[in-house]
């Protein structure tokens, strides 16, 4: 289990406020777990606070408010052993779990994602 929080106070000091799409408050938070060896499960949760953006057409600052993104992933080990042992991974993951909409530098992060794939070692 890993545990983050991030405070920034960024600001523009010519005019004495606080910089463009930057959260004051980040904090997250990350589990892995595993089971049984070959199978590894993880869950990461990142809540950001609200923030102050600007319109990209109209150029009007406005407040985006905070967002929490809630991700999950699991893998699983197999050894193929034919003279040379090799290392196979399955592994899925799904990110943006609730389908969360935020927006990170002004462009609208992707929603709800699943991956998978297969993973070969030499």
């Amino acid at each position: 289990m890993r545990g983050s929080y991030t405070y920034v106070d960024a600001r523009d000091l010519s005019r004495d406020d606080q910089l463009l799409r930057r959260p004051r408050h980040q904090r997250g938070v990350n589990v892995n777990y595993s089971p049984v060896r070959p199978l590894n499960l993880n869950v990461a949760v990142t809540v950001a606070g609200s923030r102050r953006d600007v319109d990209p057409v109209r150029f009007v600052n406005f407040h985006n408010d905070g967002y929490t993104r809630v991700d999950l992933a699991a893998s699983w080990n197999l050894m193929v052993l034919r003279g040379i042992p090799h290392r196979l991974r399955i592994y899925g993951r799904i990110e943006n779990l609730f389908d969360e909409q935020y927006e990170e530098a002004g462009l609208p992060a992707p929603g709800f994602r699943c991956m998978t794939g297969l993973q070969a070692r030499f």
